[in-house]
């Protein structure tokens, strides 16, 4: 089977196929039982895309219906679930002692006040370290006369 085949079965089905080129294929089609499955692949392929499909295999579905008959009945117990509940239930008294040791351990149900600081202060601060800051580049200047400090500002 080759593509020219293929694409000749395709061409014959949507009625493009010159007339001898059609008796060369339905020769092909008689003598090559693969191609012959092919043809009636792309014939149902053809089919559903133009939604005109109607399988009517009524040996198919008796199959299935005699295939379910024959299936044997399978009663089984039911499962106890009371075992599972007390897994979830220890589960969740673990869960509950460990939260509870965590949060109280870590004090966070402790009222302490909160410690907030103004902008106004910080200011204070950061000009005091300043200030510092000089005062120790004067001092390491006047100890040695011959240094020269290179400062970057802002």
């Amino acid at each position: 089977m080759s593509e020219t085949h293929k694409e000749q079965i395709s061409s014959l089905l949507d009625d493009e196929l010159g007339s001898v080129e059609t008796g060369e294929l339905i020769k092909a089609l008689e003598s090559d039982q693969g191609l012959n499955n092919q043809f009636d692949r792309y014939a149902l392929i053809r089919e559903a895309l133009n939604e005109d499909v109607v399988v009517h295999q009524e040996s198919f579905l008796k199959s299935v219906q005699d295939a379910l008959v024959a299936e044997p009945t399978v009663l089984a117990p039911r499962r106890v679930k009371r075992e599972s509940n007390r897994y979830v239930a220890a589960a969740l008294a673990a869960s509950v002692a460990i939260f509870t040791v965590v949060i109280f351990d870590t004090g966070s149900f402790v009222n302490s006040p909160v410690h907030i600081q103004s902008v106004a202060s910080l200011e204070v601060q950061v000009d005091e370290m300043l200030a510092l800051e000089e005062e120790r580049k004067e001092e390491m200047l006047q100890s040695k006369p011959g240094t020269r400090f290179v400062t970057f500002e802002k």
